[in-house]
């Protein structure tokens, strides 16, 4: 449980720490350790029923609608867990997701 952003930044260090061990063959107790916790560590990329991603792991009803900020959008920058290559659904709903003009180079 938790908020998107810091699944996100989770994720984007257990995947550098596995990547790095892997370029300088190092395989230990550690790095097994990690890679089973990445499998378990959810995403923090869940889209919601009206198409935008996520703040939290899971849907909540809005105190203020239409109240935004961008940690939620971690993965898609600075980050790059979210590209138009790889996961286009998750771009889709980075754009549904508030002002993302600066972000989406507009």
């Amino acid at each position: 449980m938790g908020t998107a952003m810091s699944h996100q930044i989770i994720a984007e260090v257990f995947d550098n720490l596995i990547q790095s061990a892997e370029i300088l063959d190092i395989d230990n107790n550690t790095i097994q350790y990690i890679t089973e916790q990445r499998g378990r560590l959810q995403s923090g990329t869940a889209i919601g029923p009206d198409g935008r991603l996520l703040e939290w792991t899971r849907s909540y009803e809005e105190p203020e609608p239409g109240h935004r900020h961008l940690s939620h959008l971690y993965a898609f920058h600075p980050s790059d867990q979210i590209t138009t290559e790889h996961t286009p659904e998750l771009v889709e709903a980075v754009k549904k997701s508030g002002s993302t003009g600066n972000l989406l180079g507009k």
